[in-house]
């Protein structure tokens, strides 16, 4: 699975961004008792807390790479962090792509729909368009939060408080 998407913004600050603290790009971001990130996917008319477990970023010709892996969490609480098995899990790259004052952010990887093959059946009749709703979402909401922060270094106004 991949999607694409073109970002307005100074690319020197975006890459900054992207290279920083996830808590500043993942979407309400909560740090968990293992090291990962919680945070709200959102899919066709549902939304789900999964834990995000992001890697350093690694730089491969013009783009800027983070591993990002996630499974779904049991609850919407953040301390408890068991894992959902009847929810797809995810495991790919988030990447920015700089040329000269054009930058893109992509996100490429790979989800498991759950329950063997009953559930890849279901997944190829209907559920990869969830899949790829909720993981085109989450880009869109990573590509605005890198573009406010952009946009407050670029202006040198604080950040909001967390909330």
């Amino acid at each position: 699975m991949a999607a694409f998407l073109p970002l307005v913004g100074e690319p020197s600050l975006l890459r900054a961004g992207i290279e920083g603290d996830p808590a500043r790009w993942l979407p309400d971001a909560h740090p968990t008792p293992d090291g990962r990130w919680s945070t709200v996917l959102h899919g066709a008319g549902w939304s789900h807390r999964v834990g995000v477990q992001v890697g350093a970023p690694w730089e491969s010709s013009t783009t800027l790479w983070r591993s990002v892996s996630w499974e779904p969490l049991r609850s919407d609480e953040t301390t408890d962090d068991r894992p959902v098995r009847h929810l797809p899990t995810f495991d790919g790259e988030l990447g920015l792509f700089v040329a000269g004052d054009i930058a893109s952010l992509a996100i490429e990887g790979r989800y498991r729909a759950p329950g063997g093959p009953l559930g890849a059946m279901l997944d190829g009749l209907a559920l990869h368009r969830v899949a790829r709703r909720s993981v085109t979402r989450l880009l869109e909401d990573i590509a605005a939060l890198l573009r406010a922060g952009a946009d407050r270094e670029r202006t040198g106004s604080s950040p909001p408080p967390p909330g």
